[in-house]
């Protein structure tokens, strides 16, 4: 079960209050709907500083990104992966969790 880890309650006020002005009537966000969010300014973020206007170039700004949002630091190794993820997935067995 994905689940965020932390929360980043302080980071992520702006967005969450956004969010319910935006739609007062619709659920409440959570935190698959913040990380999606991000996703896009990340994105956003690598093409605008960079000019970036084919995907290699997209992925080689993404690879010197140094972003921090409402999910915390984003930042990636030399093989794309995220350095410090907010996310970790848990395995529940016979009432006990574990890390797979």
């Amino acid at each position: 079960m994905p689940a965020p880890q932390p929360m980043l309650e302080n980071e992520s006020a702006p967005y969450l209050s956004q969010y319910q002005i935006e739609y007062p009537h619709g659920p409440d966000p959570n935190w698959l709907s913040l990380h999606a969010y991000e996703s896009i300014n990340i994105i956003a973020n690598a093409i605008g500083t960079t000019n970036a206007s084919t995907s290699k170039s997209v992925a080689s700004s993404l690879s010197r990104i140094d972003y921090y949002g409402s999910i915390g630091r984003v930042q990636f190794d030399s093989f794309g992966q995220w350095i410090e993820p907010q996310i970790r997935v848990y395995k529940w067995n016979n009432a006990t969790i574990s890390s797979p």
